[in-house]
């Protein structure tokens, strides 16, 4: 008979009020990956696929074993806001974590200590939250002392079928740095933001299936790689100049000239006048849009992926 998916359970080392659930499915000889969502707690395209995808994945399905985490930051996300109430602090910014530490940083350690080891791959699933939306994309980090290494995570990333493949840095603090530090490989998905819509939820979920696919731990066919591959880097990151209401002008995921407009700032206080066009700093593909109209002096606008 083949083993059937467990329920969520939770872990003994926190309070129950504050206890993320996870789950264990499959056997076999193929990789064990980790699947997390809900690091930030307004971040919940990946709670809700990850949670489907833990009840409706067969086992028989499956070479290897799925470990998914839904909701890691399980008062965050039940507050609806991005962190926890309790100390504040941005998760993703607090990895590894201290077992001793604020609420924040003892979830933290508790994925690292009972989540990390075993595991062949992590897939870590963001969205916009609230502030952001985002086109659906992914981006991955490995070492040599990685068990899944650069050369093979590479065609993992592009199997997910996604058009938009980022590449960037690992950010100190955050899951994928400390999966990293431990010898984990990861890859980072992004997509959708604001309000849940069904189209981004089928988009994340097609992903991650395919990325499974990809990665030998599910059977199946990878989707040949037809999308582009990009840098962001800081002169791509666009801010606002002074306070005011974000109008955009171009769509998510527009391919944009350097110089083009592609917001205007209404000014609210003082004389009335036009609005302050904001430009493109740079070619490339809009790949971030801030979701509040109202924006304070120097919160993020948006920003460019610049193609390789």
């Amino acid at each position: 008979m083949s083993p059937q998916p467990a329920s969520l359970a939770a872990p003994s080392a926190l309070p129950s009020a504050e206890m993320p659930l996870w789950t264990e499915i499959g056997s076999g000889d193929g990789p064990t990956i980790l699947l997390t969502g809900g690091v930030h707690g307004d971040e919940y395209e990946a709670q809700v696929v990850l949670r489907q995808l833990a009840a409706r994945i067969d086992p028989a399905r499956l070479n290897g074993r799925l470990r998914i985490v839904p909701i890691v930051n399980h008062p965050a996300a039940c507050a609806g806001l991005r962190v926890a109430t309790e100390d504040g602090k941005n998760m993703n910014r607090v990895f590894p974590g201290q077992p001793d530490g604020t609420l924040t940083e003892r979830i933290a350690d508790w994925l690292v200590t009972r989540m990390f080891p075993g595991a062949d791959l992590l897939i870590d699933v963001h969205a916009g939250g609230r502030d952001v939306a985002v086109v659906p994309m992914v981006f991955g980090f490995s070492s040599a002392g990685c068990r899944i290494g650069p050369e093979a995570l590479r065609p993992i990333l592009h199997g997910w079928g996604y058009r938009f493949v980022q590449h960037m840095d690992c950010v100190p603090g955050t899951i994928c740095h400390a999966a990293l530090q431990d010898g984990l490989a990861s890859v980072e998905v992004e997509g959708g933001g604001g309000a849940l819509r069904s189209d981004a939820l089928e988009v994340m979920t097609g992903g991650i299936l395919n990325g499974l696919v990809a990665c030998g731990v599910m059977a199946g066919t990878v989707p040949a790689f037809d999308g582009i591959e990009f840098d962001v880097p800081e002169c791509a990151q666009i801010h606002a100049p002074a306070r005011g209401v974000v109008e955009h002008v171009v769509p998510l995921g527009a391919r944009v000239d350097a110089g083009q407009t592609i917001a205007l700032l209404h000014v609210l206080n003082g004389p009335a006048g036009p609005p302050r066009p904001i430009a493109a700093p740079a070619g490339g593909i809009v790949l971030r849009q801030s979701q509040s109209a109202w924006l304070g002096q120097g919160r993020q606008i948006g920003n460019i992926g610049i193609p390789r």
